[in-house]
């Protein structure tokens, strides 16, 4: 029974990270402006991320290193600097992105 709720608190926790407010409004508005002609591109979101939380997995279980860990060690300091500011870009644009498509239909 305590590994039945490990991995259920793991599956609860796995879909709260990447399903946030900002993912369901934007989803919801770009659903209903477009229909189902952008399916496509849930579809193949998905199995990109079916792949990199498998693989994710796979590296932490064999190296017993998280990724941020793996970059350090692999590739040093100065590129775990790089990457880290790029997800932080990437981060703020996504952010500015959900930010301006409330914006804009709240104007209408």
């Amino acid at each position: 029974m305590k590994k039945v709720l490990q991995i259920s608190l793991g599956i609860v926790t796995s879909v709260g990270g990447f399903l946030e407010t900002g993912l369901i409004a934007t989803s919801t508005q770009a659903g209903a402006a477009f229909g189902y002609r952008l399916i496509w591109a849930v579809i193949l979101g998905t199995v990109c991320l079916i792949f990199l939380v498998e693989m994710s997995g796979r590296f932490a279980i064999a190296s017993r290193m998280t990724i941020a860990d793996g970059i350090r060690d692999r590739f040093g300091s100065n590129m775990f600097v790089v990457m880290l500011a790029i997800t932080f870009i990437v981060n703020l644009m996504v952010l500015a992105a959900e930010i301006g498509g409330v914006r804009s239909r709240s104007n209408l």
